[in-house]
């Protein structure tokens, strides 16, 4: 049995350097689409040589063919065309200017990479994603192969997913037998802990 942490939509790496101090036992994969915030998990992955972590500068997604992806302030990016920034941003994403990433289908990938036996914890911050993802992962079955899952929800963010949606999705993950927890998680709280 393998023990894995996936970070979806690491950011800066905050959450993932947290993991490696506190399961150094695990193997660490990380998904970042912004390019730019690379090298900042890269130096956070060096504090720690004898861990096992790689990183894709991809965004998780339901297929393997690229998509938009549009950045406002530094931290701030989504590849969801209709997501709202809080205003303490200081501005929106630039949905004019997007720039095309490199996606992972992140269903097939557990699917390809990873067994049931295998103790695997997801992070999921994705910025509204979660939703497509997580549905396709109930579609695939890969969603039996998470023990743990936690998520950033961003349904009231995003201009494409209802509250109803939000709901639907949370009630068919509880039905999930061998998922044994999910959790909401939000960045900002995780670290006043």
């Amino acid at each position: 049995m393998r023990k894995i942490f996936i970070d979806c939509g690491s950011n800066v790496g905050k959450v993932l350097e947290r993991a490696i101090r506190r399961r150094s036992e695990f193997e660490f994969f990380a998904f970042e689409p912004n390019a730019d915030l690379i090298p900042t998990i890269s130096t956070r992955i060096e504090k720690h040589p004898d861990t096992k972590v790689e990183v894709y500068n991809k965004a998780v997604w339901t297929h393997n063919n690229g998509l938009s992806f549009f950045v406002g302030h530094p931290e701030t990016s989504s590849v969801m065309p209709d997501k709202r920034v809080p205003l303490i941003y200081g501005r929106q994403l630039d949905y004019a200017n997007p720039r095309h990433v490199e996606s992972m289908d992140f269903s097939q990938w557990i699917l390809n990479n990873f067994d049931l036996s295998d103790h695997i914890v997801v992070k999921m911050d994705i910025e509204g994603a979660e939703y497509p993802v997580l549905e396709k992962m109930i579609e695939d079955g890969s969603i039996y192969y998470i023990n743990k899952l936690y998520v950033e929800w961003h349904w009231y963010k995003i201009g494409g997913v209802s509250q109803a949606r939000h709901k639907e999705l949370m009630a068919r993950l509880e039905w999930i037998t061998r998922l044994k927890r999910h959790y909401a998680w939000n960045a900002l709280n995780y670290f006043a802990a």
